[in-house]
């Protein structure tokens, strides 16, 4: 088991054992989609990759089960599989990683999973120079991957499914918050009673009567369904804050936890 205090997100996550000075970067990879779902009826999903650098990339895909309880937890699984795992880019070209569900997901249930995509040293390349020489900077990117059941209606999202009508069979989060301290620094608690995941982004609040403030105009992470997670803030909130935010690309008010 994997435990990750730090929120991973799709975006390029540096690894840091490999820093020196002078350093390359990383090859520049396109990944797409960035959200991947095996949807009901399906056996597999496609993801691409796309060499945008000047030097062949070696890449390792492995998919991880994902848990939440404050923080992240990721778990080897052999229910869903990249093929290939491993595979050579040439600059400019791409690769196509189909990932492979090896059985059903329960009935009518969301299954969220994490794929990780490491840039591995190639042969004769920078990592091998000399010491004292530049070293390359290897990469990780996580992307999210989610696999339903039969009978699942997966949730309506802005960008995969317009700004129409919600379908009122679609899964759907429902977030409350607290703020607790932890060593004297406010922590934002969100947590999902929703039978789907909650991708967080464009974070705000107000009190009343008091001008909106921006807590995270970005993406601030996910939420799975059933599950907590906790996001470090610079500043408390007002126990009588309004909080809003964009679920899945669509707005909403985020109440506060009953006590």
């Amino acid at each position: 088991m994997v435990r990750l205090r730090r929120r991973l997100t799709a975006c390029l996550l540096a690894l840091p054992a490999l820093v020196a000075l002078p350093a390359h970067t990383g090859t520049p990879l396109l990944i797409w989609p960035i959200d991947p779902v095996i949807a009901p009826g399906q056996q597999a999903a496609a993801l691409w990759l796309e060499n945008h650098g000047a030097e062949p990339a070696v890449l390792q895909v492995r998919i991880f089960g994902w848990t939440q309880a404050g923080d992240e937890t990721y778990q080897p699984q052999a229910t869903v599989l990249p093929s290939p795992p491993i595979a050579t880019i040439a600059p400019g070209g791409r690769q196509l990683v189909r990932l492979i569900a090896t059985q059903p997901a329960p009935a009518g249930a969301e299954q969220p999973y994490r794929i990780f995509i490491d840039e591995l040293p190639t042969p004769g390349g920078p990592a091998d120079a000399a010491p004292g020489t530049a070293v390359r900077l290897q990469l990780r990117y996580a992307v999210p991957l989610f696999v339903y059941g039969a009978g699942a209606v997966p949730p309506l999202t802005r960008t995969r499914d317009g700004v129409g009508a919600l379908d009122a069979n679609a899964m759907a989060p429902r977030l409350d918050w607290n703020l607790v301290l932890e060593a004297g620094k406010p922590v934002l608690v969100l947590r999902n009673s929703g039978n789907a995941r909650a991708r967080i982004t464009a974070v705000e609040w107000q009190a009343p009567g008091g001008a909106v403030q921006t807590l995270n105009p970005g993406l601030l992470g996910y939420v799975l369904a059933g599950s907590s997670m906790r996001f470090p803030i610079d500043r408390p909130l007002p126990r009588n804050a309004a909080l809003r935010a964009q679920l899945n690309g669509r707005p909403a008010d985020i109440p506060r936890a009953p006590d």
